[in-house]
């Protein structure tokens, strides 16, 4: 194409020594456009002999540039006319594609928004990678931090999962018995059955626990705490195939959302909240069974 675009560079200078006329040389400069679609059914260099030979005119009457070949002539204007038409299809794709994208951006922060300012939860029954049913009542006594994803996301889950178990990492193993649960549940009922979650998260924390369910039981999941998800063609990969919001809930110990997570905040600000709330709440909690011994 550059050695195409060079050729057409040296054609421009060849018109401007044989033209001699200024105003000639300025209405066909408009047109050099036109001989680089040209090129693509002669050669260039058959294209600067039929110059040589006076094989090439322009008509100023004419809106187009005339080729001495009927046939070539036709090949061109069905070039440019196919050429025109595909830019135009291209044009109207990827403004569908924008617009597309911006209202779905939009919906999603317009979830993440709402969110914070909205006491998340409620009842729930789910199942672990055990297949035994548990529900909301599994959660209270202690803090849980919550993931909602599929284990066949290679990509964004995984590295969702890795962050969660770098900062567990950060907690003791008693602390987290007595502190803070973690669950990770998939919203991908068709293709995550608890034998898969069980084999995806060996490869993480192992105080990540499983949960899946039904469509309608996930359905309800999502609902109850304003989860955002799209399906799209299952042939795709995963990160085409499911898009859902990229968040980590921190559950307080009645069940309810007291914050969440981005995955593009600092590990230790996340580590510095969560422990933060735990220790409020242990400090508020033994006020209240001894808080004459306390004071």
């Amino acid at each position: 194409l550059f050695q195409k675009l060079c050729h057409t560079l040296q054609l421009n200078n060849l018109i401007h020594n044989l033209a001699g006329n200024r105003k000639f040389y300025s209405s066909l400069h408009k047109d050099i456009n036109r001989f680089f679609c040209v090129s693509f059914i002669r050669s260039l260099e058959d294209i600067e002999k039929k110059i040589d030979n006076s094989h090439i005119f322009y008509q100023k009457n004419d809106s187009d540039l005339l080729v001495n070949d009927k046939p070539a002539r036709i090949r061109y204007i069905h070039i440019r006319n196919a050429f025109n038409t595909l830019c135009v299809l291209f044009l109207i794709y990827f403004g569908y594609l924008t617009l597309k994208g911006s209202l779905e951006s939009n919906h999603a922060l317009r979830t993440f928004k709402r969110i914070g300012h909205l006491k998340l939860g409620g009842p729930f029954e789910m199942i672990d990678v055990s297949g035994n049913s548990i529900s909301e009542k599994d959660l209270k006594g202690k803090y849980t931090l919550i993931y909602f994803g599929a284990a066949h996301c290679h990509k964004d889950c995984s590295e969702r999962l890795n962050k969660l178990t770098e900062i567990l990492n950060n907690f003791t193993p008693i602390y987290l018995k007595r502190n803070l649960n973690c669950w990770f549940v998939s919203i991908d009922p068709d293709r995550d059955s608890p034998e898969t979650i069980r084999e995806f998260l060996k490869n993480y924390h192992p105080c990540i626990l499983g949960a899946t369910g039904t469509k309608s039981q996930i359905e309800h999941m999502t609902e109850i705490y304003s989860i955002y998800t799209k399906f799209h063609d299952k042939s795709h990969e995963c990160d085409f195939y499911i898009d859902h919001s990229l968040f980590i809930y921190l559950l307080s110990p009645d069940g309810f959302s007291s914050k969440y997570f981005s995955f593009k905040q600092d590990n230790d600000l996340i580590i510095d909240e969560i422990s933060n709330d735990i220790r409020s709440y242990l400090t508020r909690d033994n006020k209240k069974r001894y808080g004459t011994l306390l004071n």
